[in-house]
């Protein structure tokens, strides 16, 4: 069946794109829809289980076969019955019967399977009738038969013979009766692949009837075993022994033990007589095909029925007698005629079969059978005297007994020829006379026997008979004979002993070997006798004999060279060899010419030549073997000169012929260049213009000669000694053309050029050789090449192409615009001409190629250049002489080759509009011109214009070259590799446009037909290039494989599996090319070596190498080989900036950071400034948003000039638009208006351009297009709306609508929808009259019960809540596809506007979920670390095998699930010991979930809510944010029994600005606030050795620094919580436990106290109650807090009254008397709460920070210093680790819930003073540490740790405590933390361990986060640097809370409670000497572990 792609019909258009063109599905199965049940992937997975086919699928198959065309109905049905076939298999495997079926094959569904499989046979056999039908019929009946199915097999067998028989072309037989299938008169029934299937039928019907009634069949058994004569009849057996079936003896053996196996079983059913015969039959069938081994147990089957029949002898018929011996002996003829009788005589099982045998009655028995039964021996035959008179006649009876009485024969053969050798020695006849008729008597028995002993059983006579013949008639020769008979009597002689040379050479057997040379030379001897020489001279059968000679020579030469005897193979071609020599040398020129033409003997002379250097070859003797090959040559070049002159002049290309008679030639050439250059080195004298001939061969034709070696070595000239002996070569061909050849000089020119650019040619040598080249092309007189003179400008693009890789090479950008502008004009004036004669050319603008198509083209119309992108005097300047127009010749392979590499070179260097322009010429040209040969490279062709046009956004016009290509790609002569290709890019583009079902459904039948081209191509042998071609191809399929699959990946927003996929691409590309770079590297010369001691310095006594050598840039002259290296170079740019994107959309700044400076590494080493542009624009990007303006700034000054040459392209936009981005942050708004415009115009010019260039006919000239490069120009668009967002913006707005139909441009649509709706509605907020006084207000979620207030909202309120309604709709559809396709910057800034959007609606009294908003909240937040979690999940789990990275990624996906298993029981859970308690297996699954649940969640408005109940009572989680305006702050408050409390607090508000300490209190200046004292800390730290030994006055000094700066902080942090929290504080507080009476009655003094505070600003009730949660929330404040913290609750509670709808007048409220009621309410409050129930656990409140809080030391702010407080990530690590804890909990007892991990103490791993300069450190925990070993406690003292060990001790510890610098980054990578499965609490007291560092726009990134991402569950680290000697008495305070020492370890806890990390870290804070700047610096990661 063949793989290649398939024609189908065309399915539905794609609903994704109105212009999108799908193009007819050749390649997969027709729509399901178009069925109406089932597609036909799920028919043949049904089929394909027997379990699963019911009725109904056998229905829609009859459908599926009716309705489909007939090339996919076969293919459907050939898969069908595969799938049914194998089905079957499955149920015999398992044991069914149909006796007793067995679940869960059911009876029905067996039926069904089978009801299916005749259905698609006999479609089948009616669309494609032959052997292949009926084989796979039988492979079903087999398994009808294995499963006792015989009714249903039987029911299957008739059309199987009605197909045989047609295939017999003998339709008469159909009607033949059972068990035969009679033989025709052709020669099919020789066939052995026809023959196996009769027999398998036969055997198959023999089954079927044996286990039908008895009385039906008896009669056609009867007839079978009672046949006349076995070899004939049609019957098996009669089948078994025809020639034909003697070659495959082994595979029908099978069939006649299985029919001999069912006989045993059912003969008894039938009568005595017919169930003996039957079994003798089978018998018969064994032996006609067994071998030795089959011989051993047949006898003893055969002597069990002899003993069974003599037990009922008595019972049979008096004839049976006979009939049994008959049907015995004819089982001892077969057995004779196979192996001999006496093997027969000689085995002992036939002995014992005879004894048995012997035992029947002598009565009626046949008188030959007693004969042989008794004396099995050869009878003796006395022979009559063999006298001189009857010689004759006993010739005469012997040649009677060859077909009368062979076995006589046999008799007298022995003894004659003895008699007549005897007579032979003394014949004593005088009479020539009598010599003839003797001769003639023997000559008639001679040839009789020549002609009948092949065929009969007379070959073991054979070597008796030739040597006395050949002796008897050596001895007639010297005889009296008459010279008449003398040549037909040698003839005789020499025809016998060559038969018998034959019969004598045996291959096991090495003795034999020289006398059958002995008789084939002694032929030679006889030939040259001068008694006998003369007569055949004169008969002309001289030379015919020694052509025999020769002819038996070769053959028995060349069947011990198959045989693997090489070295005696050697005699025999030898002399045969030089009986050829002999031969040739007699013949004229003319003569040997005309007889190589016509005379076979003449065509095997170089054959045979060259098989006996062949033996050589084998031998290891390379010289001998060279020589013999160059005489080869000679000989055909001899024989074949003259033709070879004709044809070179003649003909108008430039190769070898390969036709006959030359198809020979180029495989000698091939020979003799590879063993003399290789491995011989003989440099130029392999040369085949050095060979000694007797004839003149013409320039033309030893030109070509030298050409074809040239091309054998041209790939090998990196080699020194390879590309000396080219240059040789290139010398002698260029001193043969250099007179009267001009293009073929040109041509040998161009190929120095060519070889040049791999040899790294000096750039001046290079463009001499061109110049010289040119002029040699555009000369007028053509002299002896006017034949060529249409190739000159293929030659000449071949020129401009090759020197624009030179002038890469030497980074000659100009040069290579020039040439390249040269190149593309003259290739599309040829694809003009050629296209001239009515097809479509291309023009400048889409208007002008749709007039184009109205009428013919006439005239050349190339596209101008030069007035859009050159200068006049950038284009090079070809003088062209006006010359006939010639008709264009066949463009050569190596021409198309070229072409392919320039593709690759412009894509690889960014010219993508000259690589689309060289496409469309390529295209148009092969259009018209391509044949089956270039069917391959106009496929590759058009799948490159399609995918490049797919590349850059045109996604309409790729759709419709796809289906054009599809057309090409079902050509016979299309590769694998490129269907392939196909597939995957076809594939990839239906990914892009959201067509996934289909672009999967390619990507799978891709992956199938590598994996089975894959497998045929293992058995090939391949040459050294071939095996480099094939690896690039398996590099390169498996490289676009990942592409294929990442972009499908990314339709289904499996974000880790695009990165994986990415990765691996990245990997291929990367191997291919340092696989290329070693193969293809140009040897380095030998060192120059220098007498060591004439020396000045050393220096000079080192090796100098050649200075050339030294080359920067070495990609440019590294791996070259075919344009691979351009595909893979560009391919790794790919890959790479993939990842860098990739990694910078996820807002890994350091990770894209790498990659881009990676991609400017692959650039930069190919000489792109282009792609170089692409890389460093991305950095660009990241300076940015990391806020490095004026770096960014400078970059891209830096190349201004560079960029204004390529207006317009996508460099110069995207430079424009990173200008105007620099500018936009500057504030300098105008100019980076104008930039954006430049930027946008530059695209639409260059979408103008590629136009014209991606456009073949008329299918696309009309075609609507996209936008060119759509996702750069969404970009710029945004940019320019988002500019216009206070003004006009609609109109960029609507181009974005345009543009957004899939991909990067519908993100940036959505995206831009979504902030300037926020803008807008925002806006409108501060711009209403009724609005604008609450800018400053704190607003929250629900933070009254609204009621009926809400109904006295104005009509412009409610119009601004209908306008938020349809922002969120915005924001909503956005955050749908910004997780995927947008940045980390653009989900964070659209979901924190969300989230106040929302936070607004409520405070307007709009319904809002709070904690959905919390969650989203929380996903904006982390969403950075949530992303960097989901791809560490990737490389914990999906790549812990390291697989091989040519292995495609699977579509099937993991499945993913977490164990419930419990494995320990108790309150207290330990979540690090429990998951390495039970392995990797349960960590896999704990990761797994995490990332099952992550890819499943909705980012839209169906966000499921965080599970906020789970959260354990005592935990308080505090999420905080900065806007992203930075003018508020964010926070919610959650907890697992109250509602969530969320808060928008303005920085600047009233009551601040006169109180704070600070002149402001923004974020920018309170992150450099801190950023200062920290760094004074540090600069005054580094003083501390310098004071050490200092004076006291100088020492009190530096502690009165550190003491300000401690002050400083101190105060800071106090301003902090005054000026941004104020009253909002008490969310931090812990939970107010009190009764719910006590509760009720402070929730009515707090309404009371507001009523009363109404009332005297005219409002004496409210309809709205405040929330309780709030009211518990602020209950917990102190009373002696300061009046504006209750100022900022009175005006929260009255904001959120008139925000609500109440008319509250402020002035007339008197807020001093409101916050001395306030006051006095909270002492009240303070006096009536009860003492705190928390149910016997510690308060714990865990901190969410975002990236402009986490540097603050918040744990030390005066509400929460001395507090248990931690930081976590995110409210999902919480919860996460919650499930974890319960899923390690089910089953276990108890109402406990999880809210810690405990530790075993004893499972410690420490590492002290790593870096041997902490020695106070390592003095004070030393003996510490060294005591606690006692308790099982390891580590490192004094020395660096190695990675794994660090990587053991945090695998399999359950704490890692770590004194030394930092957080241990120089001795284990973040990155690998990231990857562990199970990582230890750790205690890292470094300096700075903690932080998390500054990346502006990107979230922080620091060690932290790389342990919490890799397991671990709590974390002790430092926020900044702090001296050693405090830290150590902070950490010796912790270790003491903790109890860690011996006994403290040894003791078993019992109570429940232990002592938590959280508050031993807190406590230890006061110990400090500088309790902020030391104390505060300590924090605490995750969740609390307790000792």
């Amino acid at each position: 069946m063949s793989s290649r792609p398939r024609q189908v019909r065309p399915g539905a258009r794609s609903t994704t794109r109105k212009d999108a063109v799908t193009p007819k599905q050749h390649i997969s199965e027709a729509s399901s829809s178009n069925r109406g049940l089932m597609s036909q992937t799920q028919l043949l997975q049904s089929l394909g289980d027997t379990a699963s086919t019911s009725a109904d699928t056998v229905e829609v198959l009859k459908r599926f076969i009716r309705d489909l065309d007939i090339p996919e109905r076969r293919i459907l049905v050939m898969k069908a019955i595969n799938a049914v076939t194998i089905a079957l298999g499955h149920v015999q495997k398992s044991g069914w019967m149909s006796s007793a079926p067995i679940p869960p094959y059911s009876q029905s569904a067996v039926e069904n399977t089978i009801l299916s499989a005749e259905i698609s046979l006999t479609a089948l056999r009616v669309m494609k009738p032959g052997v292949n039908i009926e084989k796979a019929t039988l492979n079903f009946v087999g398994k009808l038969l294995a499963l006792k199915l015989y009714e249903a097999a039987w029911h299957l067998l008739p059309s199987t013979k009605i197909g045989i028989c047609s295939i017999l072309h003998d339709p008469q037989s159909v009607g033949s009766k059972e068990l035969v299938i009679p033989h025709p008169q052709s020669e099919l029934s020789q066939d052995p692949d026809l023959i196996l299937v009769i027999v398998t039928y036969l055997s198959y019907e023999a089954h079927a009837l044996l286990h039908k009634e008895p009385r039906l069949v008896t009669s056609l058994f009867w007839d079978m075993v009672s046949a006349v004569n076995f070899t004939t009849g049609g019957y098996i057996l009669s089948w078994l022994t025809s020639p034909g079936a003697q070659g495959i003896a082994d595979k029908l053996l099978p069939l006649c033990t299985s029919l001999l196996k069912a006989v045993e079983l059912k003969y008894t059913v039938f009568g005595e007589e017919l169930s003996v015969l039957l079994r003798i039959y089978a018998i018969q069938c064994v032996l006609s095909v067994g071998s030795g081994e089959e011989y051993k147990w047949i006898w003893k089957q055969a002597r069990n029925v002899v003993k069974e029949y003599i037990k009922y002898k008595s019972a049979a018929s008096s004839s049976f007698g006979k009939i049994f011996d008959k049907s015995l002996m004819s089982c001892v003829e077969i057995a004779g005629s196979r192996y001999g009788t006496n093997d027969l005589d000689a085995d002992p099982s036939f002995q014992d079969l005879l004894s048995e045998w012997r035992r029947l009655p002598v009565k009626d028995r046949d008188k030959a059978v007693l004969g042989f039964i008794g004396a099995p021996t050869t009878r003796s035959t006395v022979n009559p005297q063999f006298s001189t008179s009857n010689i004759t006649i006993r010739a005469s009876k012997l040649s009677l007994c060859l077909t009368g009485n062979p076995q006589e024969f046999g008799t007298l053969i022995g003894t004659w020829c003895e008699d007549i050798q005897k007579w032979a020695s003394n014949p004593g006849i005088e009479n020539e006379n009598d010599w003839t008729n003797i001769y003639n008597g023997l000559e008639k028995l001679r040839r009789k026997f020549r002609r009948t002993y092949e065929s009969s059983d007379l070959e073991k006579y054979a070597i008796i008979v030739f040597a006395s013949f050949s002796d008897v008639y050596s001895r007639l020769i010297k005889g009296r004979v008459s010279s008449r008979i003398i040549p037909d009597l040698v003839s005789a002689t020499i025809e016998c002993r060559i038969v018998l040379s034959k019969h004598l050479l045996k291959h096991v057997d090495a003795h034999t070997y020289g006398k059958s040379l002995d008789q084939l030379t002694t032929s030679l001897h006889l030939l040259e006798d001068s008694h006998t020489n003369k007569e055949l001279v004169a008969t002309g059968k001289f030379r015919t004999l020694r052509q025999c000679i020769s002819g038996a020579l070769w053959n028995l030469g060349s069947s011990l060279y198959q045989a693997g005897h090489w070295d005696h193979a050697i005699p025999f071609i030898s002399e045969g060899v030089m009986v050829d020599r002999d031969l040739l040398q007699t013949e004229s020129i003319d003569d040997k010419g005309e007889k190589y033409l016509t005379d076979q003997f003449y065509q095997q002379m170089p054959r045979r030549m060259m098989l006996l250097a062949s033996c050589y070859v084998k031998l290891g003797e390379r010289l001998d073997a060279y020589k013999l090959y160059r005489d080869a040559l000679a000989c055909l070049l001899t024989l074949i000169g003259r033709p070879l002159d004709t044809h070179c002049r003649t003909s108008s290309g430039f190769s070898l012929p390969t036709e006959s008679p030359f198809q020979h030639l180029i495989g000698l050439i091939e020979r003799i260049t590879v063993i003399g250059a290789y491995e011989l080195r003989l440099s130029a004298d392999i040369s085949v213009d050095t060979l000694s001939l007797p004839i003149d061969l013409s320039p033309i034709s030893r030109g070509t000669l030298i050409e074809a070696q040239i091309s054998i070595l041209r790939h090998d000239t990196r080699k020194n000694y390879i590309g000396s002996i080219v240059q040789e070569l290139l010398k002698s061909v260029e001193a043969i053309y250099q007179k009267g050849y001009p293009i073929r000089f040109a041509r040998i020119i161009l190929t120095r050029i060519e070889l040049g650019y791999y040899t790294n040619y000096p750039w001046h040598e290079a463009l001499n050789l061109a110049e010289r080249c040119l002029t040699l092309l555009t000369g007028e007189d053509l002299i002896s090449d006017t034949i060529l003179a249409g190739y000159r400008d293929q030659i000449q693009i071949k020129l401009f192409c090759w020197m624009q890789l030179h002038a890469h090479t030497g980074q000659k950008l100009d040069v290579i615009k020039k040439y390249a502008l040269s190149a593309l004009n003259l290739l599309q004036e040829l694809a003009s001409r050629a296209t001239s004669s009515g097809s479509y050319t291309p023009t400048t603008s889409k208007a002008t190629a749709k007039n184009s198509m109205q009428k013919t083209q006439s005239k050349s119309s190339r596209i101008n250049r030069q007035s859009k992108r050159t200068k006049p005097d950038q284009t090079i300047s070809v003088e062209k002489t006006t010359l006939e127009r010639i008709p264009l010749p066949e463009f050569t392979d190596d021409f198309w080759h070229l072409m392919e590499h320039m593709w690759l070179f412009y894509g690889a260097i960014g010219q993508i509009e000259w690589k689309l322009w060289l496409l469309n010429s390529c295209c148009r040209l092969l259009s018209v011109q391509y044949t089956k040969i270039q069917e391959e490279v106009y496929a590759k062709t058009l799948l490159e214009l399609a995918h490049q046009c797919n590349r850059i956004g045109k996604f309409g016009v790729a759709s419709v070259h796809y289906s054009q290509c599809l057309a090409v790609i079902n050509g016979d002569a299309v590769s694998n590799s490129t269907r392939i290709m196909f597939l995957l890019r076809f594939a990839r583009h239906l990914a892009t446009i959201r067509n996934v079902d289909k672009s999967k459904e390619l990507y799978s039948e891709a992956q199938e037909l590598y994996s089975k081209n894959h497998e045929e191509r293992e058995d090939l042998s391949q040459k050294p290039e071939e095996k480099l071609r094939t690896k690039c191809m398996d590099w390169r399929v498996a490289s676009e494989a990942c592409l294929a699959y990442a972009y499908i990946q990314m339709q289904y927003r499996n974000l880790p599996s695009v990165r994986r996929a990415y990765m691996q691409s990245l990997r291929l590309q990367k191997a291919a090319l340092e696989f290329l770079r070693r193969f293809t590297k140009v040897e380095e010369l030998r060192p120059v070596e220098r007498n060591p001691f004439d020396m000045e310095d050393l220096g000079s006594a080192l090796p100098v190498l050649d200075p050339q050598l030294d080359n920067a840039h070495a990609f440019s002259s590294g791996p070259k080989f075919e344009g691979w290296h351009w595909y893979f170079a560009n391919g790794l740019l790919e890959a790479t900036m993939s990842v860098a994107t990739y990694h910078f959309l996820k807002g890994n700044h350091q990770d894209a950071s790498f990659f881009a400076q990676e991609a400017r590494k692959c650039s930069e080493g190919i000489n792109s400034f282009q792609s170089d542009a692409r890389a460093i624009f991305l950095e660009i990007q990241i300076a940015l948003h990391l806020g490095k303006v004026d770096a960014a700034f400078e970059s891209l000054s830096n190349m201004e000039n560079t960029i204004a040459d390529l207006k317009p392209s996508v460099a110069h936009s995207q430079w424009n638009w990173l200008l105007s981005a620099c500018y936009q942050r500057r504030g300098e708004h105008s100019r980076a208006e104008m930039h954006l415009k430049e930027a946008e115009v530059s695209l639409q010019l260059l979408d103008q351009l590629l136009d014209p260039t991606i456009i073949l006919d008329s299918s696309t000239s009309t075609l609507e297009t996209d936008i060119a490069y759509a996702d750069i120009l969404a970009s710029v668009v945004a940019a320019h709306a988002w500019g216009l967002r206070n003004s006009n913006h609609e109109v960029p707005l609507v181009t974005l609508e345009k543009m957004g139909t899939h991909g990067t441009p519908e993100t940036i649509w959505r995206y831009s929808l979504a902030t300037l709706s926020l803008h807008k509605s925002t806006g409108s907020i501060w711009t209403d009259s009724s609005l604008g006084s609450f800018s400053d207000s704190v607003l929250g979620i629900r933070a009254i019960d609204v009621t009926k207030s809400s109904k006295a909202m104005i009509s412009s309120r409610i119009q601004l809540m209908h306008q938020f309604e349809d922002t969120l709709g915005h924001c909503w559809s956005a955050l749908e596809v910004l997780p995927y396709q947008g940045s980390s910057f653009q989900y964070r800034e659209v979901a924190l506007k969300l989230v106040q959007a929302m936070i607004k609606l409520s405070a307007f009294g709009k319904s809002v979920r709070a904690d959905t908003v919390a969650t989203l909240f929380d996903l904006a937040v982390s969403w950075t670390i949530h992303r960097e979690l989901l791809d560490s999940i990737g490389e914990k789990v999906h790549i812990s095998q390291q697989p091989d990275d040519l292995n495609w990624p699977s579509m099937v996906q993991r499945p993913i699930a977490i164990s419930s298993k419990s494995s320990q029981k108790g309150s207290q859970l330990s979540l690090m010991t429990s998951i390495r308690e039970t392995g990797d297996r349960f960590a896999d699954d704990h990761w797994s979930d995490i990332e099952s649940r992550i890819l499943s969640r909705r980012y839209d408005e169906d966000l499921q809510p965080l599970p906020f109940g789970d959260l354990p009572l005592h935990w308080t989680v505090v999420t905080m944010s900065v806007s992203d305006t930075k003018d508020s702050i964010l926070i919610s408050r959650c907890r697992g029994d109250q509602p969530v409390l969320m808060f928008d607090i303005p920085l600047k508000r009233n009551a601040r600005s006169d109180q704070s300490q600070s002149p402001s209190m923004s974020v920018d200046w309170v992150t450099q606030e801190l950023k200062e004292i920290i760094e004074l800390s540090c600069q005054n730290g580094k003083r501390a050795t310098e004071v050490i030994n200092a004076n006291r006055e100088a020492r009190a000094q530096w502690w009165s620094e550190r003491s300000l700066l401690d002050k400083r902080l101190s105060g800071l942090l106090e301003d902090i919580e005054f000026c941004w929290l104020g009253g909002f504080k008490a969310a931090f507080l812990d939970h107010m436990w009190v009764a719910e009476e006590t509760f009720t009655t402070i929730e009515g003094v707090f309404h009371q106290a507001f009523r009363h505070l109404l009332s005297s600003g005219g409002r004496s009730s409210l309809l709205d109650r405040i929330n309780p949660a709030v009211i518990r929330c602020f209950a917990q404040l102190s009373p002696d807090c300061r009046n504006e913290e209750l100022e900022d609750i009175i005006y929260f509670v009255l904001d959120a009254y008139q925000l609500a709808g109440n008319s509250i007048s402020l002035s007339d409220i008197d807020i001093d008397e409101g916050i001395i009621d306030l006051r006095r309410i909270l002492r009240e409050i303070r006096h009536i709460q009860t003492k705190k129930a928390n149910l016997g656990k510690k308060q714990h409140l865990f901190l969410i920070l975002d990236r402009n809080l986490q540097a603050i030391p918040w744990e030390s702010t005066p509400i929460l210093r001395g507090r248990a407080v931690s930081r976590v990530p995110s409210l999902a690590f919480l919860f996460d680790s919650l499930r974890l804890a319960k899923a390690r909990r089910a089953g276990d007892d108890g109402p406990l819930p999880v809210d810690r991990f405990s530790i075993n103490p004893s499972h410690t791993f420490y590492v002290l003073n790593p870096g041997g300069d902490l020695r106070r450190t390592e003095e004070k925990f030393k003996p510490w540490v060294q005591q606690m070993s006692k308790v099982g406690w390891s580590g490192i003292i004094g020395r660096k740790p190695t990675e794994f060990e660090l990587v053991n001790a945090l695998d399999r510890s359950d704490l890692f405590i770590y004194f030394g610098h930092g957080g241990a980054e120089q001795y284990i990578r973040g990155s690998r933390i990231r990857t562990l499965k199970n990582c230890a609490a750790a205690m890292l007291w470094g300096c700075s361990s903690g932080l998390m560092a500054d990346a502006g726009d990107f979230e922080r990134s620091g060690t932290p986060y790389n342990y919490l991402i890799g397991g671990c569950q709590s974390l002790v680290a430092n926020l900044w640097d702090v001296t050693d000697k405090d830290i150590d008495k902070f950490a010796e305070a912790v270790f003491k809370e903790l109890r860690m020492d011996v006994e403290g370890v040894k003791t078993e806890l019992e109570s429940s409670e232990g002592v938590s990390v959280v508050d031993a870290v807190a406590r230890a804070r006061s110990v400090c000497k500088l309790p902020y700047l030391t104390g505060a610096a300590p924090i605490v990661y995750g969740i609390p572990f307790y000792l």
